[in-house]
Formats: C-alpha cells, sequence, structure tokens
C-alpha cells in the first residue's frame, strides 16, 4: 500500500524499495513484481522493464494486459520490431480482446504504418462499438489517412456518446475543418467556448480559422485570449504571429514566431510561416532558408502549396538579381 501512494506521489525511488520489501513477504509476489516493472517504466528505464515482463510472459497465466506492457517497454526503449512482434502475438492469442486491436492499432499509427493501424483500430471498433478511446484514435487515423468523411462520422458518433464533453465537440469541428466544412467547424467551436470560454483548443483553432476567412481583428481577439492562456505553447504563438502577419504586423509577428521556433524547433507550419514574414519584410535569404526547412521535413503541412509556391516565387527573384 506505501509502494502505490509512493507511486502516486511521483516518488519511485521510494516506492521501489517498498515494493522490494513487501515481494519477500507477500502470498503473491508476482503481482508485486509487475508493479516492479510498471515502476520501471514510468521511470523510462524500459530495458530494465523488458527483463521483467518477459519472463511474466515467459510462465503461465500472462494477460494481454502483460503482452501489452511488454509492446509499450519495448516502443518506448525504440525496439520496434520487437514491439511489433510482441503486438502481433498479443492480437493473435487475445482475437476477441477490442483492447489488443486497438494497443496495437496506436502502435501502428505511432510507427506512420496508417493502413494498418485503421484495419486494427476497425477491429476493435468492430469488438466493442462504443469505446471513446478507439473511436477518438481511428478518428484521428482517417484524418491523418486523408479520409475526412470517414473521420467526421467516427467522430460524429464519439460526441453522440459523450454530448456533454467539450473536448470530442473540438475535435469534430476539427474533423470538420479536414472536410472543408468551415461553417460548421466555426459553430462548433463557438459551442464549446460558450460554455468553456477558455477551452484552449477551441480558442486557438477558431483564431486560424478566423484568420483564413479574414476576420483578422477576432482572430487577433481570440489569439490573444490563447495566449494568456498558454504563452509558452509553440502552436498558440504560431496561430496568433500568423494572424498578425496577416494585419500587417511583421516585426510582431517574427517575434512571436521566433519564440515558437524555440519551443519546437522542426515543426514544419511554424519554419514555413517564418518564411513567410521573413520574404514580407525582404528577407530574402533566410525567407528561402525557413522555406526549405520546411519542405525538407514534410511535405503534407497545411499550408504546403503556399510554401512551394513562395518557394519557387523566391528562386525566380534570386535569378533575376
Amino acid at each position: 500500500q506505501l509502494g502505490e501512494t509512493y507511486i502516486a506521489m511521483k516518488e519511485y525511488d521510494k516506492s521501489l524499495v517498498q515494493f522490494q520489501k513487501a515481494k519477500s513477504r507477500s502470498k503473491n509476489p508476482s503481482l508485486i513484481v509487475q508493479r516492479i516493472a510498471d515502476v520501471y517504466l514510468q521511470q523510462n528505464q524500459a530495458s530494465k522493464a523488458i527483463s521483467i515482463y518477459k519472463s511474466i510472459i515467459g510462465s503461465k497465466g500472462a494477460t494481454v494486459r502483460h503482452y501489452d506492457l511488454l509492446g509499450t517497454a519495448y516502443q518506448q526503449d525504440m525496439q520496434l520490431k520487437e514491439a511489433e512482434q510482441t503486438f502481433k502475438q498479443m492480437v493473435k492469442l487475445f482475437k476477441q480482446d477490442a483492447f489488443a486491436h486497438y494497443r496495437f492499432g496506436l502502435f501502428y499509427g505511432y510507427v506512420g504504418k496508417l493502413d494498418e493501424s485503421i484495419s486494427e483500430l476497425e477491429k476493435a471498433q468492430s469488438l466493442k462499438p462504443d469505446e471513446p478511446a478507439t473511436l477518438k484514435a481511428l478518428s484521428n487515423a482517417y484524418y491523418k489517412k486523408g479520409l475526412a468523411r470517414k473521420a467526421v462520422e467516427t467522430a460524429g458518433r464519439m460526441v453522440t456518446l459523450l454530448p456533454d464533453d467539450l473536448d470530442q465537440k473540438a475535435h469534430l469541428a476539427m474533423m470538420y475543418e479536414a472536410d472543408n466544412r468551415a461553417e460548421e467547424a466555426e459553430e462548433l467551436y463557438r459551442v464549446v467556448l460558450a460554455k468553456d470560454p477558455k477551452h484552449l483548443v477551441a480558442l486557438n483553432n477558431l483564431a486560424a480559422l478566423m484568420t483564413e476567412a479574414g476576420d483578422l481583428n477576432q482572430a487577433v481577439l481570440l489569439g490573444k485570449q490563447a495566449i494568456a492562456i498558454a504563452k509558452n505553447e509553440p502552436h498558440i504563438l504560431d496561430t496568433f504571429a500568423w494572424a498578425r502577419h496577416k494585419q500587417g504586423q511583421h516585426a510582431d509577428a517574427l517575434k512571436l514566431l521566433e519564440q515558437a521556433r524555440t519551443l519546437s524547433l522542426t515543426d514544419p507550419t511554424i519554419l514555413y510561416h517564418l518564411g513567410s514574414v521573413h520574404a514580407a519584410m525582404e528577407h530574402r535569404d533566410e525567407a528561402r532558408r525557413f522555406i526549405k526547412q520546411a519542405l525538407s521535413l514534410s511535405t503534407s503541412f497545411p499550408g504546403v502549396d503556399d510554401a512551394k509556391t513562395l518557394e519557387k516565387s523566391l528562386r525566380d527573384v534570386s535569378l533575376t538579381h
């Protein structure tokens, strides 16, 4: 009991001491051993956790949870082939377990295998149709795959199941945006904000939506509210900066974007926005550098087509000078 208390307090070293003491006098030492492994996993000591979970799986009575923990430990330790094999074994042994397919689907999403991720998540959803975590993961997978209509349908089902959950409503609004249903997205974000004026996702995403719609005063107002809540969140800074840039306040936008970049060095959208602001300020060398970095990192971020057009125009300008 004391070991569990220390876990709740995030004093993991003390919890390990207590579990080691309890193991010698416990009538069920295997349970104590598993909790020791759990603590190692929470401490990012995956190799120690792997050794214990493997020994548990090698004995009788291993459950789907044990396979999941071993796969998770391998994943944390970046032993991705071993993680995949563990999850494969898990779904083979527990074919009718929705959680097994859900966890395998999440793993495939983590490694970028979207088709496989969707397949496993759909199996999980067929076994347990009304599980919100599965529905949200499946909606995100559809979104990443570019299947916006399916993403909306799945997110809508989630909202039906959890009608009072504002996070699910905000997620559905994001899916509406992906499906080019801006008016419905705006309406739903406003519904969320009417219930919770400080809902960060709704504030930020509505600010971005208003920027795209050209309502820059509204976008800046929403952006300021979001900044007041999370001034060190790179995507919040980026959204506000882009609205300021569209207002013609390039120096202000540049300062905000530089701050965002220090917090997220490899975000292609932030780098693209930096390039755009530098281009507006006629800092062509800096603009080319940031646009090139953005396109080298990704070819599917929001605004990528505009980034490619800007890169070409900057290249054409350099050729004429």
